[in-house]
């Protein structure tokens, strides 16, 4: 897991796309957009996660400080006529009544630990190792008890991941669709999230704007 969040992009990045949660046979339910301002490679990593509805008006926004050795630090608004001020919502819940939580969009699952494999299966033709992971003790979990995480054997990087509940039953799956090489490291492009027999949302991944491209890309004196 450690080399899976290593594979991260380190630079500070602007990504953008959309939220689009559909039924069963394609029907659009609802369109919503995103956008991540990233920074992992800060010490404390951060992150902030912005969503809005159709047309570009903010509706929530998260942000995460991750410090090694240290719990992660959540803070999260409510923006706009609905507005339910400030209150931490439960990581798990659902984001404006898609198929996404904050626990998948944030990948906070990549940092839990007492990781351990517990089988191995192919996805799309890859070899993976099963891992299950366990949220920390605050609870940051929310309603997961448990995650198993499909891990590409080569690669480290995430394919398939389901959470469950303190019963032991799945109540969400999420599959990785497609990658994006970020100055040589891969980010996860477009995934699909269902947490409902009737339908399932798509994240897709529109832009990504490396932040420092131009400073790296300067001469030096």
């Amino acid at each position: 897991m450690d080399d899976m969040v290593a594979r991260l992009p380190m630079e500070p990045l602007s990504i953008s796309g959309d939220i689009i949660l559909r039924k069963r046979h394609g029907v659009v339910i609802r369109e919503l957009k995103f956008r991540m301002d990233l920074d992992w490679g800060k010490k404390p990593a951060t992150a902030k996660y912005t969503i809005m509805d159709a047309l570009g008006a903010k509706l929530e926004e998260m942000s995460v400080s991750r410090e090694d050795g240290k719990p992660p630090q959540f803070t999260h608004s409510f923006y706009g006529a609905d507005a339910k001020g400030n209150a931490m919502p439960d990581l798990s819940d659902a984001i404006q009544d898609t198929d996404i939580s904050w626990t998948d969009l944030t990948l906070s699952f990549l940092w839990w630990k007492g990781e351990s494999i517990i089988g191995r299966e192919e996805i799309r033709g890859r070899p993976c190792y099963i891992i299950a992971v366990r949220p920390p003790e605050t609870g940051k979990g929310g309603q997961y008890s448990e995650a198993h995480l499909w891990l590409d054997e080569k690669l480290h990087m995430l394919l398939q991941a389901q959470g469950f509940d303190k019963d032991g039953k799945p109540i969400r799956s999420l599959w990785v669709q497609g990658f994006k090489k970020i100055n040589d490291r891969w980010m996860i492009k477009d995934m699909e999230i269902q947490s409902s027999p009737s339908h399932r949302t798509k994240l897709l991944i529109d832009d990504v704007n490396d932040i420092d491209a131009g400073k790296r890309a300067e001469p030096q004196p």
